[in-house]
């Protein structure tokens, strides 16, 4: 624990007690090495299946009712490194309708490559007994749209934007809400009327972005405009 009362745990989600899907506001077990019982963790944590691993940073809270709890400041997802653990975590649920055992050929064909297969040569899928190309398409699809998210929430998390804002972001561009904002942050202005600014301008300034730059005078021309509307001008 530091000085500041933080403490940083990496663990894997053992049990889900709560999760909202529309902002990810997660109450989870979390099972952390050398430690007999899980902890509880609560916050925002991105598509929190069971046997996803997160390095979570927070402070300890008493909850008078469920007891001692870690509140999340910001969770990272950690992708497992081990083939065992690959395929524990391709068996947690986001892959809809692949069997296991296709899971299990498909971690003992590319071993620890298998992520970047899915992500970036999916369809060398097509190589493992039982993927054709429909299948090959649709786990890349699932895995992209799974990872779309938390990509997002390391985005924001960098650039000091609340992680209650993923959800909303995430609805609007989907799988590519990080790539999208990491090229013209400022589109967020536009396509998230009241509080896009406020997001653009946090995401812009971690990026560099400079403060005179042309797409930042109409963002910033755009909200003016909005606030004086809202106030009946």
């Amino acid at each position: 624990m530091t000085d500041s009362g933080t403490v940083t745990v990496e663990g894997r989600i053992e049990r889900v007690l709560f999760h909202n899907p529309d902002n990810q506001y997660t109450v989870a077990h979390l099972s952390v090495l050398n430690q007999k019982l899980p902890i509880t963790v609560v916050g925002y944590i991105p598509n929190p299946n069971v046997g996803a691993r997160f390095r979570v940073t927070g402070t300890w809270d008493k909850h008078n009712r469920y007891g001692v709890q870690l509140k999340i400041a910001t969770c990272e997802p950690k992708l497992p490194e081990t083939e065992s653990d690959i395929r524990q975590y391709l068996k947690s649920g986001f892959l809809e309708g692949i069997p296991k055992k296709v899971i299990h050929r498909i971690v003992a064909a590319f071993g620890t490559d298998t992520f970047d297969v899915i992500e970036n040569h999916p369809e060398r899928l097509t190589e493992v007994d039982g993927v054709g190309k429909v299948t090959a398409e649709k786990i890349a699809s699932a895995y992209l749209e799974h990872h779309g998210l938390h990509r997002l929430m390391r985005l924001l998390e960098k650039a000091a934007v609340p992680a209650s804002y993923a959800a909303r972001i995430y609805r609007q561009y989907g799988p590519q809400s990080a790539a999208i904002l990491t090229e013209n942050p400022y589109q967020a202005a536009f396509d998230l009327p009241g509080w896009g600014f406020y997001v653009a301008d946090r995401i812009a300034q971690h990026l560099g972005f400079p403060a005179d730059a042309p797409s930042r005078s109409r963002a910033c021309m755009l909200y003016v405009l909005e606030m004086a509307a809202n106030e009946g001008h």
